[in-house]
């Protein structure tokens, strides 16, 4: 039923712009950590998206083509590709619901570690793409929890801060106060430890 539907609502796109020379579709998703919506509005051969978190504006784009079929297709191919990514449609003149609170989970050391687990380390060399899910993740918080999040990465980072582990860092490890020691780049191993996760992090602390 679910493709008949989609080939309706298509047709019924297409026939709507034929008819009156405007058609808008209003798409969101709320599932998981996600909160946002995606619209397209096509008048005669061009149409305006806008995307963007539940709450804002958004961004936009335009786009013009030759003909008003060819403008039709490409909106239809997008539309399909949303659906495919789970966004659900919404009436053009119903406002878009907030997404329930219990959805967000509040912060906890369990949380914290769940945040970390999520960097990306596929794309090692590119420092962005790691941490993109982990920030996407945090995003979608409030600004309450994003701050929790920052003081049990603290707390976590100050457990490590001791002669103990400033010893045990290699060619750089501390060797006295009358030696060198670099202590951001004690501060980097510390953030590299808590990166490679949970287990790993208490193994080391312990």
């Amino acid at each position: 039923m679910k493709d008949e539907d989609e080939v309706s609502a298509s047709s019924f796109f297409i026939f709507s712009v034929k008819i009156t020379g405007k058609m808008r579709r209003v798409f969101i998703n709320q599932i998981g950590d996600s909160n946002k919506f995606w619209s397209i509005e096509q008048t005669e051969n061009s149409y305006k998206i806008t995307w963007g978190k539940i709450g804002t504006e958004g961004r936009t784009k335009d786009k013009k083509f030759s003909t008003v079929d060819e403008c039709s297709q490409e909106a239809e191919k997008l539309i399909k590709e949303k659906i495919n990514k789970d966004y659900q449609e919404v009436a053009d003149n119903t406002a878009i619901p907030e997404k329930p609170i219990s959805e967000y989970k509040p912060m906890n050391e369990d949380v914290f570690w769940e945040i970390i687990s999520l960097f990306n380390w596929k794309k090692v060399g590119d420092d962005d793409a790691v941490l993109r899910p982990a920030l996407k993740r945090l995003a979608s918080m409030k600004i309450e929890y994003i701050q929790q999040f920052a003081e049990i990465l603290s707390e976590k980072l100050y457990k490590l801060d001791g002669i103990e582990y400033a010893s045990n860092i290699g060619d750089e490890s501390y060797q006295g106060d009358d030696k060198f020691f670099s202590v951001d780049y004690f501060l980097y191993v510390r953030c590299c430890v808590v990166a490679n996760g949970k287990d790993y992090y208490y193994s080391v602390l312990n």
